[in-house]
Order: C-alpha cells, then structure tokens, then sequence
C-alpha cells in the first residue's frame, strides 16, 4: 500500500482506553510483578529476592534547544520515569534511529551530551542498536530502556486514602511552551518568546525528584510519583485517579500557574492544563507525612505546593474547585509543533 493511500490518525500516545483493550488486554505475563497500565510509568519483573525495574521511552531531539541540551532533555524524560519508582536506575540501553539529514556532527554533539548524562547519573550503557534509516524523522532518534535492581520500595497508589494530599512540582504546559518557542521564528511576540526560551531549564525535574525519593526513604509516606505528559496535568490526575480508586479534589489557585506560559500557549489555542508538560510532577503524600514532606521541599529550595487531595467519593473523576474536569483526548501540542 502507498503511503498516500493509508488511514491516519490521531498523533501521541493512546488513550487509557486504547491502551487498555488494543495493547495491555492482549498481554500474558507470568514472571511479571507489575506489568503496564496507563498512568504507571515503569514496571518490575522477577521474584520477591530479586525484582528489577524497567522503564523505557522514545528518545528525543528537539533541535531548536541546542543539540546538547536537547540530549540532555532527552535523557531526563526517561530519567524521570525510572525514578517514580522510588528508585534510582542502574544500566540502560538504547536504540538509536538516526535520520539521513542528521549529520555525523549532529551526533557526535548529541551523543556526547548524552553519554555525560549518563555518567553524571552513574548510569551504565549496555548494549543498543545504532543506524541512519531514511523513514527515521526528527524529533525523534529513538528509544532508550533503563533498568535497575528494585533496592526501595515502589511508592504504591493502593495506600492512598481520602484526604491524603496531592502536591505539584513544576508549572503545568512548560514543556510544550518551551519546545513551540524554540520551533517558532520570531514574530510579534519576540520578547515573550525569548522569556519561555529562557525556562527551559524548567523542564529537567530529576533533581527535585531525587530529594522527594530521599525523603521518602527517611519518612516514607509517599504513595504516587506520576510525571506530566501528553494530555497534560488533568490527563495525569485522571491516571492518578484511576490508580487510585478515587476522586481527586483541586484548587484552581494552587496550580503554579506561570502567566507567560499561559499567554504564549493561549496565542496557540492550547489549555496549559491540557498539554504535555515534562518537567512537571505529582507527588501523592500520606496525609500524616505532608506536613514534613512540606518543610523538607522548602528546606532544599523546592517550590512543592499542595494542590489538592485525594477525596470521599470513588467515582476516579477530577475536580477543580468543586467542578468536575471532564477529560479529553489527545494534545494539540503536536498540532502546534507540526506547523
């Protein structure tokens, strides 16, 4: 069949419900111990003595970033999926699908960058395919597979109860804000967009992960890591919702809305709390731990603001100051950076 005369459809990930009756309803694993479901950002095989984790993701490389940064960015997305299991990874593989128009430069610059990650996060490199394949087309290079020994305890949404708290790290729409402005050539707007370019730093959440992990090995009570992606921050309480058993109750002021991000993504008719994200995290906390858990982001200079909690009802709906948040497929991110 010709290119020209195949059915596409919708970019980006699957539904939950696309995901649950095309792909996971057609798994059968036995050696498993958590094996995928939407809204869980890893998994974990083999017995009770001996159990590794897995996590893997597209690689990406958003050239307008800068190819190192790009790398890095590119590293930490999937950095940031391990680590919401409560632990740090080991080893990881990767695949690299190299377009015809990325020169022998471009990669040596990614790579580099991406390898001086990889040392920086004591992450071995164990085996990988690398080619240049004429199908293969930017942004994406890739995929990459980390893994490590399960040494802490997952944190488990199955311990969240009503009224534990739910607290955000990161400003809802930053990813796709950053990753539009840097595609985009300059226009009207040229100051805002060089204010959104100046964030993207924004978009590496692994530090900040790293302290709630160490807390939660001093105090525990830590029940949900979850980073926002595609569909953005009521897709992600959605999956936390449906993890969880249970409706979510938010307010609408304690968002950490960021008013440049959401005029540049208003000027590209996208809702900030509907758009992917990364850089962006939930952390679920017993509520007996979140007073601590509070004082101990503070202490390291991190911007943990409690935005709501985990409520009565079971219906696994999100709320927003009392109002239901209906959800909705897809993103139009990629509406927006396909232009």
């Amino acid at each position: 069949m010709k290119l020209e005369e195949r059915t596409f459809h919708r970019i980006g990930k699957l539904s939950s419900e696309e995901l649950s009756n095309k792909i996971i309803g057609k798994i059968h694993n036995k050696r498993t111990i958590l094996g995928p479901r939407a809204g869980v950002d890893y998994g974990i095989y083999g017995s009770d003595s001996n159990k590794i984790v897995l996590t893997t993701d597209p690689l990406s490389c958003h050239v307008p970033l800068g190819m190192e940064f790009a790398a890095k960015f590119g590293f930490h997305i999937i950095l940031a999926d391990f680590m919401a299991s409560g632990n740090m990874p080991e080893f990881l593989t990767a695949t690299l699908v190299i377009p015809e128009s990325f020169s022998d430069d471009d990669l040596e610059r990614y790579w580099n960058s991406f390898t001086s990650e990889s040392n920086i996060w004591d992450v071995d490199i164990v085996t990988g395919h690398t080619g240049r394949y004429p199908s293969a087309s930017l942004p994406l290079i890739g995929s990459v597979t980390m893994g490590g020994l399960q040494k802490s305890l997952s944190p488990d949404p199955a311990n969240g109860n009503s009224g534990d708290a739910l607290y955000l790290i990161g400003i809802p729409g930053i990813q796709a804000a950053v990753i539009i402005a840097a595609y985009e050539k300059k226009g009207l707007e040229e100051s805002l967009r060089r204010k959104i370019l100046g964030m993207k730093n924004e978009l590496i959440a692994s530090e900040k992960i790293l302290e709630v992990l160490k807390f939660n090995e001093e105090r525990g009570g830590i029940f949900v890591i979850h980073d926002v992606t595609e569909g953005g921050l009521i897709n992600a309480l959605y999956e936390i919702a449906d993890v969880c058993s249970s409706d979510l109750e938010l307010v609408s002021g304690k968002l950490n809305m960021d008013e440049n991000v959401n005029k540049f993504l208003n000027m590209h008719s996208i809702d900030p709390l509907r758009t992917t994200s990364e850089g962006c995290v939930i952390i679920g906390v017993k509520e007996d731990e979140s007073a601590s858990f509070q004082r101990f982001m503070n202490s390291r200079g991190i911007n943990a603001i409690r935005m709501g909690s985990l409520g009565k009802k079971k219906g696994r709906d999100v709320y927003i100051d009392g109002t239901i948040m209906k959800n909705v497929t897809g993103d139009s991110y990629w509406e927006a950076v396909g232009k």
